[in-house]
């Protein structure tokens, strides 16, 4: 990216981060003892987001960025799709499920693909889901649907 595009991206990311966490206040507070509400997360990542595209417009980079070969192309568009899915399963199933087969994905995709690497990534998938869910249930109060071996 040029300067000029690092400004654009940047305000355009302040933008969204802002509005984001506008509308993260429009969530009604549920007032159950120190819950966070439906409205923290979306909030915070707004918040950082505003801050991130602020950096960004005030400080582009000065390096004319390379341009995309066509495995690079179909690799994010790969891993878009699997964002995609990932939500769409989210809803369906809840959070472990989907949340381990995506990073089994994502990782296969940034990284090698043999029956070792397969196994390593399906293990540390577990681990990450069952942490984040342990953390997202008890410790943050999430009400999150699916968790393995927690509700």
């Amino acid at each position: 990216m040029t300067g000029q595009t690092d400004r654009i991206f940047g305000i355009g990311f302040l933008v969204m981060g802002l509005g984001l966490f506008a509308y993260s206040l429009s969530f009604r507070e549920t007032d159950l003892m120190g819950d966070l509400g439906p409205g923290f997360l979306p909030g915070l990542v707004g918040v950082i987001l505003a801050i991130l595209g602020t950096l960004q417009a005030i400080r582009p980079g000065n390096k004319q960025a390379e341009p995309i070969d066509r495995q690079r192309f179909i690799l994010a568009v790969v891993f878009f799709l699997a964002v995609a899915v990932y939500a769409l399963f989210f809803a369906w199933f809840g959070f472990s499920w989907p949340s381990f087969v995506f990073l089994i994905a994502v990782m296969s995709l940034l990284g090698g693909r043999s029956p070792r690497s397969l196994a390593i990534y399906a293990l540390l998938s577990a681990v990450f889901v069952g942490l984040i869910g342990w953390v997202l249930l008890h410790v943050l109060s999430v009400p999150l649907r699916g968790v393995w071996f927690l509700n």
